[in-house]
């Protein structure tokens, strides 16, 4: 069985074009910031508690199908590493999309800086407090993601997919109709502020590992990807050019070949 596992802020349905090319259709795991409201009690959680709410939605799979093939992007590709950790006998393989592996001092300022501070000089979750989150239609919508560096090399589909996944309709007090981001700035925010330290994870894992990581990535440095090598010697790491973080919504076909590759061994 595959079973997928999204990043921050992007839904499973966002993914689309990468499903639709590989040769088993995945069952997604939603996190935690997709499934409810942020509350007083999430200010409190960090990714070991998403962690430990997507091992629960794991293991109902695990008890059905028996040990699976996991795949996560991002934030998601660290959830299923930590859980391969804690389970290793529930899975066959994990192939890690662009993980979230962070220097242990951004790890640090990330979650023990006050918000104020991290909301001037952190270089994601400043842009999430400040991001603008409701437009008068998706086709607004559209047309200013169009313009962002981050959406530069993703395809006009693979962006209505994130647009049609992501946004909700709703009615202002005057009537008027709107879109709006499916998750609250805060949720995105907390989700940037509060990572964990992988490397003792990664060192630990027993489970066979393959990572897929974008040439313009701005977290798989050369120096973060050779600092995963040495760790984990054993990893099989591909690179695909012209492609940056979200390197599976931008080169789905690409990413979906490896992945296939490997779910054929099986």
């Amino acid at each position: 069985m595959l079973v997928f596992c999204h990043a921050n802020g992007f839904p499973p349905e966002s993914y689309q074009e990468l499903f639709d090319s590989l040769n088993s259709m995945p069952h997604s795991i939603k996190l935690s910031p997709l499934k409810r409201e942020f509350s007083l009690a999430d200010q409190q959680k960090n990714w070991n508690h998403f962690g430990d709410e997507m091992i629960e939605d794991l293991k109902t799979h695990v008890d059905n199908h028996g040990p699976i093939t996991g795949v996560g992007h991002s934030m998601g590709a660290i959830m299923l590493l930590r859980a391969a950790v804690i389970n290793p006998s529930w899975f066959k393989k994990i192939i890690l999309i662009d993980p979230t592996f962070l220097p242990e001092l951004f790890v640090y300022a990330s979650n023990y800086l006050p918000k104020f501070i991290n909301r001037k000089v952190h270089p994601v979750a400043s842009k999430a407090y400040r991001r603008r989150d409701t437009w008068s239609s998706k086709n607004e919508a559209f047309n200013s993601f169009r313009q962002k560096k981050l959406f530069k090399e993703v395809s006009d589909t693979g962006l209505w997919n994130y647009i049609n996944s992501v946004m909700l309709e709703q009615e202002t007090p005057d009537g008027k109709k709107q879109v709006t981001l499916g998750y609250t700035k805060k949720w995105e925010e907390h989700c940037f502020l509060s990572v964990i330290n992988i490397w003792p994870l990664l060192k630990k894992c027993r489970v066979p590992i393959v990572g897929i990581t974008g040439e313009k990535s701005e977290l798989m440095t050369p120096p973060i990807i050779q600092r995963w090598q040495r760790v984990q010697p054993t990893s099989e790491i591909h690179t695909l050019q012209q492609s940056g973080h979200l390197v599976a919504i931008e080169r789905p076909k690409e990413c979906a070949n490896i992945i296939n590759k490997h779910l054929a061994h099986h």
